[in-house]
Formats: structure tokens, C-alpha cells, sequence
């Protein structure tokens, strides 16, 4: 493995997502990096999934390393949710709990900073943070939902990496999520979850402007990271 997995641009030369570096050594990760032209790595994974699937060799090439934990490992909850709209509706929680490590993990964005977002699978805290990205450039709803569905098409090299990855440390019971037969619905990427979401930063903040307002984030900082994500987006 070479190259990071269930990766794609957001926002051209400026917004990029994945999944975590599963494989890679400092060597590839110079080529990810000098290939995107990153200069920040948002890294939205707990201490225990870093662990897993550590990233190597950002200092030296460069790049900022952005700490925005969101620990989705915490609570197993995650594993029961039945429906899209569950899923959808647990982004918005995380949205609101998290509200302060969002506006961290947007903030190189206000200097024009390219930023790769990333967690373990690239889906669900990464794309909040790809959705609300796109939701400021002004990217169309529907473009924003084709994004996150996107994921689906690369579950399969998604799991196959995280069970290799996590497979010494993690016990099966566990490790039995991944598999096909037993996948629970977080395991997947249906456009109605990020419809939900979508609605909900709506409905909730009036949009990501109103969202941004509600942190303790610099009006001055919103504004530029808007403006910056418009610009890139032509």
C-alpha cells in the first residue's frame, strides 16, 4: 500500500480528505504530501486509533500536524444505530459536543492553508468536516451528498485495511464489524445520513456560518476561512 485510501479533493488546493495512512511509511507520505501540496494534516482519530495507524514523517516534510480528536472508539454506541437518519443525527451530536475541535480542525483553512481531514475509515468525523467545507465554498447540496456516498465504492479496501491494522490489538468480537455479513450501518456511507446532517446544520445554526459563531472562533477567522474555501472553489 501506497498511497492513502478513500482519498479525493474537496475543494481544489485547499481541502482534501481520507482515510487513515493505513501502510504508509515516511517515504510514501512525502509523496501523498508533495503530491496534494499539503502543508496540514487534521487528524481526527483518538489516541488509540493513532496508535493503530500512526502517520510518519510529517515534520520533516513540512506539514503541520493538527491534534482534533474526536474518539468515535470511546462509545460503542456507534455499532447499535439502525437507520441513516441514526446516522446522520449522531454527526449532528458529534457536531454540537465536539463544536470547539471542529473550529480547530477548520482553522488552517482561514490562512489558506491546504488541509487533508482524516479519521480511521475517512467517512463519517472526516466527512462532517469535508460536508461543512463544502457547504462554505458553496458547493451544491447534492454535490455534498455524492461526496460522502463516494465512500461507499471504497468500503471494502477501507476494512480490508483497518482489519490488518487493527487485528493485533483488537479483539474479533470487535474486529467482526468489519466484515460484510455483520456490518453495522455505520460501516456504510447512505446519501440520507448526510442528507440528515445537512439539514440538521441547517435547521440548528441557520448554516455553517451560524455553527461557527456559536464557538469561540474569531468572527475575522469564519469570515476568512469562507472566503478562502469561495475563492478556491472558483
Amino acid at each position: 500500500m501506497s498511497e492513502l485510501i478513500n482519498s479525493r479533493v474537496v475543494v481544489p488546493g485547499l481541502v482534501y480528505r481520507s482515510a487513515a495512512p493505513y501502510g504508509l511509511g515516511a517515504a510514501a507520505v512525502h509523496e501523498v504530501v508533495d503530491a496534494l501540496g499539503l502543508r496540514a494534516v487534521a487528524d481526527l482519530r483518538g489516541q488509540r486509533e493513532r496508535v493503530l495507524a500512526p502517520w510518519a514523517g510529517l515534520e520533516e516534510a513540512g506539514v503541520e500536524y493538527v491534534d482534533v480528536a474526536m474518539d468515535a472508539s470511546a462509545d460503542g454506541s456507534a455499532l447499535a444505530l439502525q437507520t441513516a437518519e441514526d446516522l446522520g443525527q449522531l454527526y449532528l451530536e458529534w457536531l454540537d459536543l465536539k463544536r470547539e475541535t471542529v473550529a480547530r480542525a477548520l482553522s488552517p483553512l482561514a490562512e489558506g492553508t491546504p488541509t487533508l481531514f482524516q479519521c480511521a475509515a475517512g467517512k463519517d468525523r472526516t466527512g462532517m468536516l469535508a460536508a461543512l467545507a463544502g457547504m462554505l465554498a458553496g458547493h451544491s447540496r447534492e454535490r455534498i451528498i455524492a461526496d460522502y456516498a463516494l465512500t461507499g465504492q471504497n468500503m471494502q479496501q477501507v476494512k480490508a485495511a483497518m482489519f490488518e491494522a487493527y487485528q493485533p490489538l483488537v479483539s474479533e468480537a470487535q474486529l467482526a464489524h468489519l466484515a460484510e455479513a455483520n456490518a453495522p450501518i455505520i460501516m456504510s456511507a447512505p446519501e440520507d445520513a448526510m442528507a440528515v446532517f445537512i439539514d440538521g446544520v441547517e435547521g440548528e445554526y441557520g448554516g455553517v456560518g451560524g455553527f461557527l459563531n456559536s464557538t469561540r472562533m474569531h468572527p475575522a477567522k469564519a469570515f476568512a476561512i469562507r472566503e478562502n474555501l469561495e475563492r478556491a472553489a472558483g
